[in-house]
């Protein structure tokens, strides 16, 4: 289970505090570094919008280039949940995580959360109820 250093933590939780109104994503590597990663979401068309709509407020995704160029090294999956009180993974987090096979850290102003299919790990007193 990925459990992040103080250090990793800090540069997580100051990436996405540089983007309060959207999204942000990143990848935490196997030898401890971290990669920024463009969030290119796209919102899924509803029977109103005739054409896709870039959204990175409401959801995030990693271009499939960057899961090539990194594979295998990729020790988590890091982004943020920017206006939200609820620190822990959404259903869709869940989902998503487990079809990616890594830990994924969630960050939500000043706190973080990291899980996978079986371990959940908080810099919170708790953890929160999904």
């Amino acid at each position: 289970m990925f459990k992040p250093t103080k250090k990793q933590a800090k540069l997580a939780i100051d990436y996405a505090k540089s983007y309060p109104d959207r999204e942000v994503c990143g990848l935490f590597l196997k030898d401890k570094s971290f990669v920024e990663v463009e969030n290119v979401f796209v919102s899924p068309v509803g029977k109103d919008l005739p054409v896709k709509l870039e959204d990175p407020t409401s959801g995030f995704a990693i271009p499939f280039a960057v899961y090539l160029q990194y594979g295998r090294d990729i020790a988590c999956i890091m982004h943020s949940h920017p206006s939200s009180d609820h620190i822990g993974p959404s259903r869709a987090d869940i989902s998503a995580q487990k079809a990616s096979g890594v830990p994924w850290m969630v960050v939500s102003g000043e706190d973080w959360f990291v899980f996978d299919e079986e371990n959940c790990f908080s810099d919170l007193p708790f953890i929160p109820v999904v």
